[in-house]
C-alpha cells in the first residue's frame, strides 16, 4: 500500500507541474507580439507580470523533471542505465533552464527599460526574447528531449510502458524536436 502512495505523491507533482506551466501561459497573455517595440514595451509596462509567467513557468518545468524523474526512480529494478541517464539529463537541463530564465529575466527587461526610452532596438529577435542566450536554450533544449526519451525508455525497460509506446514516445519527442528547430529560428545570426 505504501507503494501506491507514492504514486499519489508523484501525481500531484506532475499535476502541480502542469498546473505552473499552465497558469503562466495563461498569464502571458500581454506578451504575445510579433514584432519588437509592441512586445519590449508590453514587457516594461508589465515587468512584475513577464517577471512571475518565467518564474512560473520554470518552477512548472523543474517540478515536472522531479516528477519524472521520481516516478521512473520508484519504478527502476537492478540497475537501469537509462534511467540513470535520463534523470541526469533532467537535472542538467533544469539548471540550465534555470541560468536561462534568470538570464532572460534580466537581459528582457532591461533592453524593454531601453527600448521605451526610445533607443533601437535590438537588430536580432529570436523567439526566446533574450538576445545571446539561443544556444543556452538549445543545450536545454536538446538535454530535456534526451532525458525524457532516456526515461520514457527506461520506463519501457521496466515494464510500465509497452514497446510500442516506448517507441512512439521517442519517436514523437524527435519530432517535437524537429518541429521546434523549425519553428524557432536559433541559427540565424
Amino acid at each position: 500500500m505504501q507503494y501506491i502512495g507514492h504514486f499519489q505523491e508523484i501525481g500531484i507533482l506532475l499535476l502541480v507541474g502542469i498546473g505552473l506551466i499552465g497558469w503562466a501561459a495563461f498569464a502571458a497573455n500581454p506578451f504575445e507580439h510579433a514584432t519588437v517595440v509592441p512586445l519590449y514595451t508590453a514587457i516594461h509596462q508589465y515587468g512584475a507580470r513577464y517577471r512571475w509567467v518565467n518564474l512560473l513557468a520554470a518552477a512548472g518545468v523543474i517540478i515536472l523533471f522531479v516528477g519524472f524523474g521520481a516516478l521512473a526512480w520508484l519504478l527502476q529494478r537492478d540497475s537501469q542505465p537509462m534511467i540513470t541517464i535520463g534523470i541526469v539529463l533532467l537535472g542538467i537541463a533544469a539548471i540550465l533552464w534555470v541560468i536561462e530564465v534568470t538570464i532572460r529575466i534580466t537581459t528582457t527587461t532591461a533592453t524593454a527599460r531601453e527600448v521605451v526610452q526610445g533607443l533601437t532596438p535590438p537588430i536580432r529577435f529570436p523567439k526566446t526574447i533574450g538576445v545571446g542566450l539561443e544556444a543556452l536554450f538549445i543545450a536545454f533544449l536538446v538535454l530535456k528531449l534526451i532525458g525524457i526519451a532516456a526515461l520514457i525508455w527506461g520506463l519501457g525497460d521496466v515494464g510500465m510502458l509497452s514497446s510500442d509506446l516506448t517507441r512512439a514516445g521517442v519517436v514523437i519527442l524527435v519530432a517535437i524536436g524537429v518541429f521546434t528547430a523549425k519553428e524557432f529560428h536559433f541559427w540565424v545570426v
